[in-house]
């Protein structure tokens, strides 16, 4: 057995969008690849709102070179790379970007709320603890490793992820990248590594492809806890990567309580709510009959 490497080349992934308005088929594809990538499913509009929030919140901190406009997410030459793992010069910049209510609220839009309904057959869970990623370009080192998100996450292992760029993301940007049938290998064994989540997966001989694309705005990859994914090198030398994690149990099933938390623990939901517009968005987990996990073993605060 070995500690999987991160990949260093993918196939594109089998593509989705035509069976968006047939559930069975889009059921059949996740179960038997282990995801769903779907074109142009979020409006681009919406995403650039998001993006554009984030991207302010970036530059106020310096982390944007200010020759260009905040949107284009230019690194500043003479900052960074600032890594979430390991830079605590991270922290206190990503705790803004929690506070934005266009960032919770982008997770609730109709189409993705649909998919998650589609692929379950069932009421979705969105899980609050939705997730910012920043990716510098020249940290490859931190690049996020082969893993599985069941570790970091629990309760249902039929829980699903929702990975999506805020904008265009080409491969040399540092996408998401899945190992096609991997869940079917079931719960892996891991260790220790760099990267976000600091865990790999150990495995042995599994032939399965790498796949991964140039993502365009609007596209979302979806899936299931067990699969085996990672994050590719930012290579572009000077872009942020900006993405986001939206994840999603079915109703039914049952829910750690930690994905009920604000992501990092660091800030409580009063703090982050402190200033919204709408109270559509808060607290709506506890108006539903959820099921609770009583696994406590793992610490997840940073997954």
């Amino acid at each position: 057995m070995q500690i999987l490497p991160s990949p260093v080349a993918s196939a594109a992934p089998c593509d989705s969008t035509s069976h968006i308005e047939n559930p069975i088929r889009l059921r059949e594809d996740l179960e038997e690849r282990g995801y769903v990538f779907v074109r142009g499913l979020l409006p681009e509009a919406l995403l650039r709102e998001v993006r554009a929030d984030i991207a302010n919140v970036l530059a106020r901190a310096g982390w944007l070179d200010p020759r260009f406009d905040p949107l284009e997410a230019r690194a500043n030459p003479g900052v960074g790379p600032f890594v979430e793992s390991v830079s605590p010069e991270y922290a206190p910049v990503y705790d803004r970007i929690l506070h934005l209510e266009s960032f919770h609220s982008l997770p609730h839009h109709p189409r993705l709320v649909r998919l998650f309904r589609d692929l379950f057959d069932e009421e979705p869970l969105l899980h609050p603890r939705h997730i910012a990623r920043i990716v510098f370009p020249n940290a490859t080192e931190e690049t996020t490793p082969p893993h599985q998100d069941y570790i970091h996450i629990r309760g249902s292992k039929n829980t699903l992820t929702a990975w999506f760029p805020l904008g265009d993301c080409p491969r040399d940007l540092g996408g998401l990248m899945a190992l096609e049938g991997s869940h079917h290998l079931g719960l892996l064994p891991f260790v220790e590594a760099r990267g976000a989540g600091n865990k790999g997966i150990v495995i042995k001989d599994f032939k399965g492809r790498w796949v991964g694309t140039d993502y365009r705005a609007g596209d979302v990859m979806v899936f299931n806890s067990l699969t085996v994914h990672s994050g590719s090198p930012n290579q572009t030398g000077n872009c942020l990567r900006l993405s986001m994690d939206v994840r999603a149990t079915p109703l039914s099933e049952p829910v750690h309580p930690s994905s009920l938390l604000p992501h990092m623990q660091r800030v409580t939901w009063e703090q982050i709510y402190s200033g919204w517009k709408s109270a559509s968005n808060q607290r709506y987990w506890e108006k539903l009959n959820l099921v609770l996990a009583e696994d406590e073993r793992t610490a997840v605060k940073g997954y």
